[in-house]
This record gives structure tokens, C-alpha cells and sequence, in this order.
């Protein structure tokens, strides 16, 4: 081991040991920096960052479509004119594109690009539809038919118990539809379009038919204490009100339909008449005979 000492500099030490705050030990501890590369904590440029970086211009023949690259879900696309759209951003390398609509498929199924910094490769994905067009009826009564609307429009389809009915036997393009259920009021109005692949959703409360009611006023009955019992004749329609009223005062609501109505009261004989309830009130005139 030997000491030495720089000229006009601090105690000598030996060449082995760095001293803090030396000169000639920090002269000798950082290696100059290279003129071409940046120093840490340098910004990076954004420019240069972006030129690194490619793109990929798609034709899809189909819009609302999903994109995905690399398997992830992506809406950084922009619409390049009809039928193309840009994916920008995209690191070098070789990515993975693929297409989904809901009624359609993809033919090919994926496309494998390979971008280029600063470059735009080119792909093409063809959706094809899935067999023909849909009308879905959700949510409707039971037994709820569905016609075609229009003159001599034919039946389509029943919904099952869990209100549901669809088909694909109709055109390509707006058709409308038409509610019919017995004792409730038709519906129409209902447009759907159909379109290859796809399902034209018809549900909500607009679905639920209004019922077909008529009043039967009671007040033409004696005596006042009289009471009436409900029966039906026919039961297609069925009427789930009370079968017996004690207090007729008044009127109440039945589906139209053919009843008999047996009318009683203490000390007298009962009556029963038969009605046709069609759309309109029925006030009956009823006056029983004492015993």
C-alpha cells in the first residue's frame, strides 16, 4: 500500500479509499456522459413516443359492431369512411383483431396483423348473419296471440304460460305486429323490423291488453236487501269477482259473456234471468214476489 497527494489538495489517502467531498476521487468516480443519450430524468417526447407507434385501418361491412384486439374489449377506433374504421396507437408488433355482433359471425374469425412503427397495415372482417331474422314478444298474458297487422293478417304465434312467443317467418324489413287475447282489448301498433341475424324485441307494459269490462248496475232490483249470485253459462271468459252480492246498491264490472243471475231475499221468491253481456251497460229490472 502506498500514500500519495495531490498538489494544493487535503491530507494525502490511500488510492483505495474514496473520500467525500474529494476532488479528484469524484473526478474519477462518475464516467462522462454520452453525448447522444439522455440523461436521467430526461422528458420523453411525446412525438417521438407516438411515432413508435402503429396503426391498423379495418373493413367491417357491418356497423354496431364490438371490436377486440388481443382479446380485450377496445372503442379506440374511429370511423375512416363508409365501412372503415382506424385503430391507432397500436405498439409494433403482431396483434390480434377480431369482430362481434349479437345475430352474426365472423368470417374469419380473427384477423392477425403485423403494425410497423410509424406504419398502417390493413385488415378486412366479414359479419354474416346467423340464419334469418327474429320477433321476440316478452312478457305479454298468457295465451296472448300475435297476428300480422293488416287486411286478412294471419295468427304468428300463441305466448306460453310465461307470457313469450317468437318466430322467424316474416320479410326483411318494418312489419307490424297485432295483440289479441279473448275478453281484452286488441292491440296494435307494434313495429318491429327484421333484420338477418337479429331479434326485434316487442315487451313492456304495452304488451299487457286491457280488459274487456261491462257494467251491470244493480239498482233496479227489489227489494233493497235483495242479493245477487253470479254464474256463468259459458266460461271462456271467466269472472273472478265476488259470485254473491249482498248489497246491489251500485254496479259492478264483469267480462261480457252469457250469466245467470239469481236473485233472493228474505220472505220472498228468488228469480233467476239469463243475460247476454255484450260492450254495453245492463240494467236489469228485476221485482220480486213475497211468499
Amino acid at each position: 500500500m502506498f500514500w500519495w497527494h495531490r498538489r494544493g489538495a487535503g491530507p494525502a489517502h490511500s488510492a483505495t479509499a474514496r473520500q467525500p467531498g474529494c476532488a479528484c476521487c469524484d473526478s474519477r468516480a462518475a464516467p462522462p456522459v454520452a453525448e447522444d443519450e439522455p440523461k436521467p430524468g430526461t422528458p420523453v417526447d411525446p412525438a417521438a413516443a407516438a411515432a413508435a407507434k402503429g396503426s391498423v385501418l379495418l373493413t367491417i361491412n357491418e356497423p354496431g359492431f364490438t371490436l377486440l384486439i388481443d382479446g380485450k374489449l377496445t372503442t379506440a377506433f374511429r370511423s375512416a369512411g363508409p365501412n372503415r374504421y382506424v385503430l391507432a396507437g397500436l405498439n409494433a408488433g403482431r396483434h390480434k383483431v377480431a369482430v362481434q355482433k349479437a345475430g352474426f359471425r365472423a368470417e374469419p374469425e380473427f384477423a392477425l396483423v403485423n403494425v410497423g412503427a410509424s406504419l398502417t397495415a390493413a385488415a378486412a372482417l366479414k359479419l354474416l348473419a346467423n340464419g334469418p331474422g327474429r320477433w321476440v314478444l316478452q312478457g305479454a298474458r298468457p295465451g296472448t296471440q300475435v297476428f300480422l297487422a293488416g287486411p286478412g293478417g294471419r295468427l304468428l304465434a300463441t305466448a306460453d304460460p310465461q307470457g313469450n312467443a317468437s318466430g322467424a317467418d316474416l320479410p326483411e324489413g318494418w312489419q307490424e305486429l297485432e295483440l289479441r287475447l279473448k275478453g281484452y282489448h286488441r292491440r296494435a301498433g307494434f313495429r318491429v323490423n327484421i333484420r338477418p341475424g337479429q331479434e326485434s324485441v316487442v315487451s313492456g307494459p304495452d304488451t299487457q291488453l286491457d280488459r274487456i269490462e261491462v257494467l251491470l248496475q244493480t239498482q233496479g232490483v227489489e227489494p233493497g236487501n235483495a242479493s245477487m249470485t253470479i254464474e256463468h253459462t259459458r266460461f271462456e271468459l271467466k269472472y273472478d269477482g265476488q259470485s254473491v252480492i249482498k248489497k246491489l246498491a251500485g254496479q259492478i264490472k264483469v267480462p261480457p259473456g252469457t250469466y245467470n243471475l239469481t236473485f233472493s231475499a228474505p220472505g220472498y221468491e228468488s228469480e233467476v234471468i239469463t243475460v247476454d253481456l255484450k260492450d254495453y251497460p245492463l240494467a236489469p229490472k228485476v221485482k220480486l214476489r213475497k211468499k
